[in-house]
């Protein structure tokens, strides 16, 4: 099992709990790879940082679209039903940014496709949750999403993805 962690900012000092739960992940010998939808822009991270094994992947944004539309073609291509399907259900929800979060699904679905990765984990019900949200309608690939604090069965409000959650 390969793990693709969907955070909206990493690394980020104040979320020092995931950087710990993916640390104890990689002990119990699960690999973990981490999608970032921004780049930080703080100068001071967390002490226990350097331990981290995972690779850091940041999905690009609108100042990369060329490589959006590219990543767009290649689902199509390599997803083609579940593409458009997707596709269709983003362009219903008449949300312009969600256009955006649909490509950046794009880029997360061919990557996860490309490594290998077998579920995607995101907390919170943020941009990022949206992304791997689209990217798991798109590659079928299982997804999990956690919040704080317990609620079954929450709906985001980015997406009518059905989100299963777990409390700490």
């Amino acid at each position: 099992m390969k793990i693709g962690y969907v955070l909206r900012k990493f690394p980020v000092l104040s979320e020092t709990f995931i950087l710990n739960e993916i640390l104890e992940l990689e002990a119990q010998g699960i690999e973990v790879h981490i999608f970032s939808v921004e780049k930080p822009n703080a100068s001071r991270y967390h002490k226990n940082l350097h331990k981290l094994k995972a690779q850091i992947t940041y999905i690009p944004d609108l100042l990369e679209f060329k490589s959006l539309l590219s990543h767009r073609k290649k689902s199509a291509r390599q997803f083609p039903t579940t593409f458009w399907n997707t596709l269709w259900y983003t362009l219903k929800q008449a949300n312009p940014s969600l256009m955006l979060r649909f490509l950046q699904g794009c880029f997360l679905s061919n990557a996860a496709k490309n490594e290998r990765i077998t579920h995607f984990h995101a907390h919170f019900a943020t941009r990022a949750t949206t992304v791997a949200c689209l990217a798991s309608m798109i590659s079928s690939c299982c997804r999990y999403f956690q919040r704080k604090p317990f609620k079954e069965g929450f709906e985001s409000k980015n997406s009518s993805c059905r989100l299963c959650y777990h409390g700490e």
